[in-house]
């Protein structure tokens, strides 16, 4: 997204809307992060895009990860979670009942401090998609839900 006055967005259940933005404004970028995307290196690509059209440094971008699915309902399976354990460690632990969780806005967010977005800059829903009241949960409620709506709007100033 280059020009103000034109939105750009994406939908989520319980994947991770990941909103980027320079700290001065545009360009900005809207990314939907679920796991693989997350591992084939979607944050990366999106940072880099934005800066590429900036010319602007790592530091200088903002994020917001919205809503998304957190590790007290997502289980995962044991390659998924040392897929992550290795790649992103505090994203990844066992729970007490022997299942592997993941929290995907903790690896989101690992990832952009590794890029260089100061972690100051970085801002973090707590919400749960899957228990949180109000959201819609492909987890939750299978193929019959629906999806939230995550927008990134410039005003003309």
């Amino acid at each position: 997204m280059e020009r103000p006055g034109v939105a750009a967005g994406v939908t989520t259940a319980d994947c991770v809307p990941v909103i980027l933005s320079l700290s001065r404004g545009l360009p900005g970028a809207v990314l939907h992060a679920g796991w693989r995307g997350i591992v084939k290196g979607i944050i990366r690509e999106g940072v880099a895009k934005l800066l590429t059209l900036s010319a602007a440094p790592a530091g200088e971008v903002v994020a917001a990860l919205g809503p998304a699915i957190g590790p007290c309902c997502y289980a995962v399976g044991e390659e998924v979670l040392e897929i992550f354990r290795e790649r992103w460690p505090a994203s990844a632990f066992v729970d007490e009942g022997g299942r592997g969780r993941v929290d995907l806005r903790k690896a989101v967010f690992q990832e952009l401090v590794e890029i260089g977005v100061p972690p100051e800059s970085v801002d973090v829903s707590g919400e749960c998609t899957c228990c949180g009241k109000g959201y819609f949960s492909y987890r939750r409620d299978r193929n019959e839900t629906r999806r939230q709506v995550s927008l990134l709007y410039y005003v003309e100033m």
